[in-house]
C-alpha cells in the first residue's frame, strides 16, 4: 500500500491512508451482515422497520458529518462515522429479531444448498459491479498525480451509482409480494403482472431522472 501511494499528494499521511483502508474494509464486511438482516426484515414484511432504520441512519450520518468532519477535515472521520452507524444498525436489527423471535425453528440444510447456486451468482455479479465502479478510481489514482482529477472522477461514479440504485428501490418493496405469490403457487400470469407493475414504475422513475439530467 505505501508503494502505491509513493509520490502521490493525497492530502494525508501514509499511516492515515492505511487506517482509512482498514476502516473502510471493515465497514464493507459489516455491511454484508447488515444487508442480510435487511433482507430478513423484508422477507417477514417488516417494511417499516427496514425503512425507518435507514432513514434514521441517513439523518444521524448527516448530523455527525456536519459536527465532526468540519472539525477534523479528514476522510478517516467520515469512514469512522460509517462503521459506527453500521454497527448500531446491526444491533438494532438483532434486538428486534430477538424480540420477535425471528430466528426460531431448525436449520434447513436442503434449503441452504438450494440457495447456494443463486447466492454464488449474486456474489459474482457483485464482484463484477465492484470492479466496474472502483477499478477506474484505482487506475486513475495510481497513474494521475493530480488529486483533483481523481476527486472529479469519483463524483461522476457516485452519480452513476445513485442512478443505478434508484432502479432497485421499487423492486425491494415488491420482492415479498412476488415471493408470497410463488409460495402460494399463483398462476404465471398473476406473477408476471406483479413483476410488470414494478418494472413500469422503475422505468418511469429512471426515464424522468434521465430526461431531467
Amino acid at each position: 500500500f505505501p508503494s502505491i501511494l509513493a509520490d502521490k499528494n493525497i492530502g494525508a499521511s501514509s499511516g492515515e491512508a492505511q487506517m482509512l483502508l482498514f476502516v473502510s474494509v471493515g465497514n464493507i464486511v459489516l455491511s454484508l451482515f447488515m444487508h442480510a438482516f435487511s433482507g430478513i426484515a423484508l422477507a417477514y414484511s417488516y417494511f417499516s422497520l427496514e425503512k425507518v432504520l435507514k432513514i434514521i441512519r441517513i439523518c444521524l450520518r448527516f448530523l455527525m458529518v456536519i459536527l465532526l468532519v468540519q472539525r477534523t477535515g479528514k476522510a478517516l472521520t467520515l469512514a469512522q462515522i460509517d462503521i459506527v452507524l453500521t454497527v448500531l444498525m446491526l444491533l438494532a436489527f438483532l434486538l428486534f429479531f430477538k424480540k420477535e423471535n425471528i430466528f426460531k425453528g431448525s436449520f434447513d440444510k436442503k434449503l441452504l444448498m438450494a440457495m447456494l447456486g443463486f447466492t454464488l451468482a449474486i456474489m459474482f455479479q457483485s464482484i463484477i459491479n465492484q470492479i466496474n465502479t472502483t477499478a477506474g478510481k484505482l487506475i486513475i489514482g495510481w497513474r494521475v498525480t493530480d488529486f483533483a482529477q481523481v476527486t472529479v472522477y469519483g463524483i461522476v461514479i457516485q452519480v452513476y451509482m445513485i442512478y443505478c440504485n434508484m432502479s432497485t428501490v421499487i423492486q425491494n418493496i415488491y420482492y415479498p409480494s412476488v415471493g408470497r405469490a410463488v409460495f402460494e403457487k399463483k398462476s404465471t400470469s398473476e406473477i408476471t403482472g406483479l413483476v410488470s407493475e414494478a418494472s413500469r414504475i422503475q422505468a418511469g422513475i429512471l426515464f424522468i431522472i434521465l430526461i431531467g439530467f
